[in-house]
């Protein structure tokens, strides 16, 4: 029961994240995305896929297509996926660069995580204090 709860605060952050990252970025199709960008577009996209591969989200939405999600999430960014497929194209032909941008994409889910414990923590300790 304590994990259906922490997959639900997970999807609802996961949710005001897309919906939040819905800025005025110009994005000129098959351009490079911002390495800043390209970090929260990654680290999106993995709290995304972890998201829909967990049982209770199979067993709500059996049919859910998993590649979609990647596309979703970069639109939510206000980026095209031809913007993301040249940028994966470009670290690709530099690995120490994208060695770089995925240190900080675990940076920055471990930041979310250590944020979603705090909330979890702290709603657990309001839920316990003595009435």
């Amino acid at each position: 029961m304590k994990g259906f709860f922490v997959r639900i605060a997970f999807l609802s952050i996961l949710l005001s994240l897309l919906w939040a990252c819905n800025h005025n970025k110009e994005d000129k199709i098959g351009s490079r995305i911002a390495r800043k960008d390209f970090i929260a577009i990654l680290a999106d996209i993995h709290i995304a896929q972890a998201a829909i591969t967990s049982n209770d989200f199979r067993e709500t939405y059996p049919n859910y297509d998993s590649i979609d999600i990647v596309e979703a999430v970069v639109n939510a960014h206000d980026y095209s996926k031809a913007s993301f497929d040249t940028t994966i194209a470009y670290y690709t032909h530099h690995a120490d660069k994208y060695l770089l941008v995925y240190e900080a994409v675990i940076k920055e889910l471990n930041k979310k995580q250590n944020g979603l414990l705090d909330q979890k923590r702290d709603t657990t300790h309001t839920h316990n204090a003595p009435r």
